[in-house]
């Protein structure tokens, strides 16, 4: 769980990186696609992070490649790395597949008991860089789930359905 918490924030850092630096995806693909094979396994994305400052455990970079791997071959193809580098939000996609969005709701169930507190919920997207008080997330999770007490949290189709309209990350 803290190692895809990590995997998460290292690409919010690899994004803002990529952002200050003014590059463009594929240009850092390029870069980071030492081997020339058109894909980035493991090794490439350690020495690409360790570029920005970032030595990563193989359970981020595992994580890492888990949430950019949309074609499930193990590795991220050119693809693959612009859809996780484009200027929207990581979660912001309806492209996202459910497994996915398991993986990204087990990352906020902090405490894996199947639903999302407003407590999880800020915690998690503050760690993030995504700024939530306590009393957004009580506002967020009583939209999503059409309920006046937000102490109930989100189920995972609560999650999903907040995620594919990108009410979360807006």
């Amino acid at each position: 769980h803290q190692q895809r918490l990590l995997g998460f924030q290292a690409l919010v850092m690899l994004r803002q990186a990529v952002r200050s630096l003014g590059l463009q995806a594929d240009r850092l693909f390029e870069l980071a696609d030492i081997s020339r094979t058109g894909w980035l396994d493991i090794s490439e994305l350690r020495g690409l992070f360790k570029k920005i400052g970032m030595n990563l455990s193989d359970d981020a970079l595992h994580a890492i490649n888990e949430i950019a791997d949309v074609s499930g071959d193990g590795r991220i193809n050119d693809w693959e790395f612009a859809r996780l580098m484009r200027a929207d939000d990581l979660a912001k996609t309806k492209a996202m597949t459910d497994k996915q969005l398991r993986q990204l709701f087990q990352l906020f169930d902090e405490n894996n008991d199947g639903i999302i507190v407003a407590e999880e919920l800020t915690h998690v997207l503050n760690m993030l860089g995504r700024p939530l008080t306590l009393d957004q997330a009580k506002t967020l999770i009583r939209d999503a789930t059409q309920k006046k007490d937000a102490t109930a949290g989100l189920t995972f189709d609560d999650f999903s359905a907040v995620m594919r309209s990108n009410r979360l990350t807006k």
